[in-house]
């Protein structure tokens, strides 16, 4: 059986370190982007909800005006057709009164 050099174990295992330190680099790095994206993200996010809400808030005052002004058009035909109605009447009760 061959015997295992133990300089050869020591080369080995120094690489297997080397490789270890590289592979925690790497994850760090990983780490602090991975952290940085997320933070780039629920700014993003942040900022497209303040965006929508704002939009919503327009358009519900825009709604808003909108059924407002159909209320008091509404209310202006109304009283204009009480108004006929009640000129009508009127004049039925003077033709009935003048027989």
């Amino acid at each position: 059986m061959a015997e295992v050099s133990l300089e050869f174990i020591q080369s080995q295992l120094q690489s297997i370190q080397t490789q270890l330190r590289d592979i925690k680099s790497t994850v760090d790095l990983d780490r602090r982007n991975a952290r940085s994206m997320y933070d780039n993200l629920a700014a993003e996010m942040t900022r497209g909800l303040s965006e929508v809400n704002s939009r919503i808030d327009a358009q519900a005052e825009l709604i808003d005006d909108r059924f407002n002004h159909l209320v008091e058009l509404s209310d202006n035909r109304f009283n204009h057709l009480a108004q006929l109605i009640d000129d009508r009447f009127n004049h039925l009760v003077e033709l009935v009164s003048n027989k």
